[in-house]
């Protein structure tokens, strides 16, 4: 999906993925986590978003971090994708 959220039992609990944000999972309650993409990204932020797990504090954290976007879009264009693709790219970073 492209986007850096998280569910718990059908509610919405994370919608900042430029930010570092760190919440503690809760063991009665199924949660989805979805960590966000490395490029294309669908919320304006060409920083790559991932998560980090910590067990013994039950905790995850989102995390961004630059990559090489003019290279990303570079190939792109190279493999002969749609250009949105490569616009998408240069247009957030």
């Amino acid at each position: 999906t492209h986007i850096a959220v998280s569910w718990r039992a059908g509610r919405r609990i994370y919608t900042k993925p430029a930010t570092s944000r760190r919440f503690t999972l809760h063991t009665r309650q199924k949660m989805l986590i979805n960590v966000g993409s490395v490029g294309q990204p669908r919320d304006g932020n060409s920083k790559a978003s991932y998560v980090i797990y910590q067990p013994e504090s039950n905790t995850i954290q989102y995390r961004r971090i630059r990559y090489q976007v003019d290279e990303a879009a570079a190939r792109i264009r190279k493999a002969d994708l749609p250009e949105f693709h490569a616009a998408r790219l240069l247009r957030a970073s």
